[in-house]
């Protein structure tokens, strides 16, 4: 959600676990002490990417929202038919 590129097959087989200096990440990303080793996720095998319009994100972060605080599932809907996330009857 943050950079608008999808990861579609996030198994174990595609990830791989580093290390890397924080002074190396974006202050965006994370904010921890330069120069400190932090564990990271590396992306392998780059054949299915999407990328999320800005929209869509911003849509699916109020769709989380709706359900977890207020179990709203009717504004849910509502929000996955308006970004055309659901198929047409």
């Amino acid at each position: 959600l943050d950079t608008g590129v999808m990861h579609a097959d996030p198994h174990g087989g595609n990830l791989l676990k580093v290390s890397t200096l924080s002074s190396s990440l974006s202050s965006k990303s994370l904010s921890v002490t330069s120069g400190k080793p932090i564990p990271t996720l590396a992306y392998l095998d780059f054949g299915l990417l999407a990328t999320i319009p800005v929209t869509v994100r911003d849509g699916l972060v109020c769709a989380v929202a709706s359900l977890v605080f207020a179990k709203d599932v009717e504004t849910v809907a509502s929000l996955f038919g308006e970004l055309d996330l659901l198929p047409e009857e």
